[in-house]
């Protein structure tokens, strides 16, 4: 169970009664009680397993989203990016399209 306005970060996996912290970092494991953080080699693993039992290829671009090559900026709060660093590093990098994901990516992301 998620209160409103709760972020779960890149490859999270909540569980458990309760409700988790209203924010939850990239790559943790566990819900209510405590948050451990889960290897990184281990959450590629898993995603691409996943994926093939479901007939999914796992490409580079999926993996880059595990990788440090993938900017990941997390947010929050209901704020759209505002007072991040994305706007500053799209511009520095000339990069015209974001891939965007999250519980609700229409949600203070649409803009």
């Amino acid at each position: 169970m998620f209160n409103t306005g709760t972020v779960v970060g890149v490859s999270a996996n909540v569980f458990g009664s309760g409700f988790p912290p209203k924010y939850v970092p990239s790559f943790t494991w566990g819900g209510s009680d405590s948050l451990t953080s889960y290897a990184l080699d281990r959450s590629i693993d898993v995603a691409k397993r996943v994926m093939e039992r479901r007939k999914i290829a796992f490409t580079e671009i999926d993996e880059r989203v595990f990788d440090k090559r993938c900017l990941v900026i997390e947010k929050s709060s209901y704020d759209a990016f505002y007072n991040t660093r994305l706007y500053d590093i799209l511009e520095k990098n000339s990069i015209k399209s974001v891939f965007i994901s999250g519980f609700v990516t229409n949600l203070c992301c649409e803009t």
